[in-house]
């Protein structure tokens, strides 16, 4: 659950800053300190139920309006079938 929260977060996060800024960010970094603008869209940088970063690829791969946030789930590698999105 804690997971697929942080992925929610992340998703709003980056459509909130595309929106306001009519870009993807370059890194979750910028949702924290945003160009020109005081609002912060994260709080922090979130990490997955077992304290690893998220991948985020912006545009999204599948759905150029969406961003892909994927854990590498429980094993931590991204090759393995445990990933969440």
């Amino acid at each position: 659950r804690e997971t697929r929260a942080a992925i929610a977060e992340i998703k709003r996060s980056i459509a909130t800053f595309r929106a306001d800024f009519g870009r993807c960010p370059q890194s979750l970094h910028e949702l924290l300190h945003p160009p020109e603008s005081r609002r912060r869209y994260l709080r922090h940088v979130p990490v997955d139920g077992w304290g690893r970063a998220f991948w985020v690829e912006c545009p999204g791969r599948y759905d150029p309006d969406d961003a892909d946030v994927v854990s590498a789930g429980p094993s931590g590698d991204f090759l393995d079938d445990d990933n969440l999105r």
